[in-house]
């Protein structure tokens, strides 16, 4: 008979949606795990929110996988990335251990450090031109490293899949959806890189002495390295022209809109950006049937010609 550690039942999303911030919940999951590592901690608290249950825990960071009776079925994404991020010499979290707690449900959990260190998006737009061209600068230099060929595990990925079952651009008119079916299942894998995904102000962070650190590899993807653009242009860069020039080593174009068009539309959270573009703009998501309409909007908010 399984052990019952968790009290709680999860039985769908909108379940695991009430629970997967509540300490009181997985707190002895969360010693169990650390009795089992031979770690300690003092005090638990909540970290930013994503779609797992991420808390501080004295000097580690425990992330435990939504089971799969949650509706998302766990993958290793997450260390895989993390690994590949050191291998390349990209600063991440320090992976303490992890493994899969058997219990109500089986939980898969990764305990790392926590790296103390400031939400990028809530700093760098206060920064001096210069101080920013620094900062956006350091992220190419970055994604350079990261966006390579990938030689590991754990991180089998079908962006073409992805895009067909991603129910998130049901919002917009069918007509788009059918161009992001079409845009996804034309890519060629050829050309597919290591992408973190989800390069926002929340996941990079900018350490007492200045370093940049990355967190958060959970949408880990194989895909296009224009993959990283939407977040890191559109949520972390916020549009600022400073930012984005620095980071292309050139003025934003033409041909930079098209690219980053088509990396929103193959996006696992594309539908999201565009969305925010439209309120930006105030189009109606009605009136977005083409990959055109969303780039005619990039292009209001980019200032491009």
């Amino acid at each position: 008979m399984k052990r019952c550690l968790f009290k709680r039942e999860i039985d769908g999303w909108a379940s695991w949606g009430r629970v997967f911030q509540c300490i009181e919940a997985f707190e002895p999951l969360i010693a169990d795990i650390f009795v089992r590592h031979g770690l300690t901690y003092e005090t638990i608290s909540n970290l930013t929110p994503g779609t797992n249950a991420v808390f501080l825990a004295g000097a580690y960071v425990v992330k435990i996988f939504a089971p799969a009776q949650s509706g998302i079925i766990p993958d290793t994404a997450e260390l895989s990335g993390i690994r590949h991020a050191l291998d390349v010499g990209v600063a991440a979290p320090k992976i303490i251990c992890h493994g899969v707690i058997n219990d109500r449900y089986d939980f898969p959990y990764l305990v790392m450090e926590h790296i103390e260190g400031i939400e990028a998006g809530d700093k760098i737009h206060a920064l001096p031109g210069g101080e920013k061209q620094a900062f956006a600068a350091a992220i190419r230099a970055l994604t350079d490293k990261l966006n390579v060929p990938y030689k590991g595990t754990g991180i089998a990925d079908n962006v073409a899949e992805n895009a067909r079952v991603n129910t998130r651009w049901d919002v917009f008119p069918p007509a788009l959806k059918s161009e992001v079916m079409e845009k996804a299942s034309a890519l060629s894998s050829d050309s597919f890189v290591y992408v973190h995904g989800d390069l926002t102000g929340e996941n990079v962070l900018i350490t007492e002495d200045g370093g940049i650190r990355v967190i958060d590899f959970g949408d880990s993807h194989i895909a296009p390295a224009s993959y990283e653009w939407p977040p890191l242009i559109l949520e972390l860069f916020r549009c600022d022209p400073i930012l984005i020039r620095a980071f292309l080593g050139r003025e934003p174009d033409n041909d930079m809109i098209e690219t980053l068009t088509q990396a929103v539309m193959i996006h696992d959270f594309g539908a999201g950006f565009v969305r925010d573009l439209c309120h930006r703009t105030g189009a109606k998501y009605e009136t977005v049937l083409t990959s055109g309409n969303i780039a005619a909007m990039m292009r209001r908010v980019l200032a491009v010609q």
